[in-house]
C-alpha cells in the first residue's frame, strides 16, 4: 500500500520502498476530469484544495521517488509536478513575496535523509522536508478514501513542513513521533526559525480500531497578513478508523485549532467518512 507521512506518527514513510535495493524508483501518475454543474465563468471550483479546475483533463500530479531505505542511514525524495505542486506553492508562506522560491520548492513534495537508531524498538530520525503530521487525508489522492480533499485537510490544516522529525513504534499497537519545524508549509523563506513544536501518537487498540491524535503548537504569522509578528498557535487534531468488516470501514477527523493574531481566531471542525470496498480494483466513498 502506499506510504502516508500524515496521520499521525511516520513510521511507514518507507512502506513502499523495496527493502535491499540501493534506489528504489518509482512514480505516480494522476490525472482527473472535473465538471461543475454550476459552470463558473472563471473555470475554478471554489471549496476544493487540487481538484480546483473545472476542465474535462487535467494533470492531477505526475511524481519520481527516489528512496533507499535506512539501514542505518537512508532517504526519499518525491518530486513533481501538476496541479498538487500548484497547492503546495499556494499554501507556502513565502508566495506573496518570494514567488519564485515558493514556486521552486513547490516541485518537492517530500526530501529527507533517514538515520534510524539500533535500539530495541528502532528510533526513526528524519530531516528534511515531509507531510504534515496532521489529519487523516493525505496529500497524494491515491492513498485517501475520496479523490478530493474534505474542508478539513483545505482549511484547517498545514500541509507540509521542514525539520526534524522522530519517530518510534514503542509496542506492536502504539507508535509515537516527535517534530521540531519551521513553521507551517514554509521551506526556508518566511518560516518561524524552527520555532514550532509537534507531537503524535497512534494506537492500533483492535484489529478493527486506530486512534491517531497530534498537537501542533508554536509562533506563526497571522492567517491573514504575512507582515504581521508572529503569534502562538496551536492545533490539536485526533481522528479515528473503524472496520467491522473486510469490506466495510469508517472514519472520523476532528480538529480545534486557535492563534492569537488579530485578536485572537479560532477554528473548528468534524469530518466523517464511510468507505465500502466492492472489487479488488473498485470502492465507493462518502465524506461530510
Amino acid at each position: 500500500r502506499p506510504a502516508r507521512a500524515t496521520g499521525g506518527t511516520a513510521i511507514d514513510a518507507y512502506d513502499d520502498v523495496a527493502a535491499g535495493a540501493a534506489v528504489d524508483v518509482h512514480g505516480l501518475l494522476d490525472v482527473y476530469g472535473l465538471y461543475n454543474l454550476d459552470e463558473p465563468a472563471s473555470k475554478r471550483n471554489r471549496l476544493r484544495a487540487v481538484d480546483v479546475y473545472d476542465e474535462p483533463a487535467r494533470l492531477g500530479y505526475l511524481r519520481l521517488t527516489l528512496a533507499h531505505r535506512p539501514a542505518p542511514i537512508g532517504f526519499r525524495v518525491d518530486a513533481g509536478l501538476g496541479d498538487t505542486a500548484k497547492y503546495f506553492e499556494r499554501q507556502d508562506p513565502a508566495d506573496a513575496k518570494h514567488p519564485d522560491i515558493a514556486r521552486a520548492t513547490s516541485y518537492v513534495e517530500q526530501g529527507f535523509v533517514t538515520a534510524m537508531i539500533p535500539t530495541e524498538r528502532a528510533v526513526e530520525v528524519d530531516l528534511g522536508r515531509y507531510s504534515t503530521p496532521m489529519g487523516l487525508e493525505d496529500n497524494e489522492a491515491w492513498s485517501n478514501w475520496s479523490y478530493s480533499r474534505g474542508l478539513l485537510y483545505t482549511w484547517a490544516e498545514p500541509t507540509q513542513h521542514t525539520g526534524l522529525r522522530v519517530s518510534c513504534a514503542l509496542t506492536d499497537a502504539i507508535a509515537a513521533s516527535l517534530f521540531r519545524v519551521n513553521g507551517w508549509n514554509a521551506t526556508v523563506v518566511n518560516g518561524n526559525a524552527m520555532r514550532t513544536g509537534a507531537a503524535a501518537v497512534s494506537w492500533r487498540a483492535t484489529e478493527e480500531l486506530t486512534l491517531a491524535l497530534v498537537d501542533m503548537f508554536g509562533p506563526e504569522h497571522a492567517p491573514t497578513d504575512d507582515d504581521a509578528p508572529l503569534t502562538f498557535r496551536n492545533l490539536l487534531d485526533a481522528f479515528a478508523t473503524y472496520a467491522p468488516a473486510r469490506r466495510l470501514s469508517f472514519a472520523v477527523s476532528v480538529d480545534y485549532g486557535v492563534d492569537r493574531a488579530n485578536g485572537g481566531v479560532s477554528w473548528r471542525g468534524v469530518a466523517a467518512f464511510a468507505r465500502v470496498v466492492e472489487t479488488s480494483w473498485l470502492a465507493t466513498s462518502l465524506r461530510g
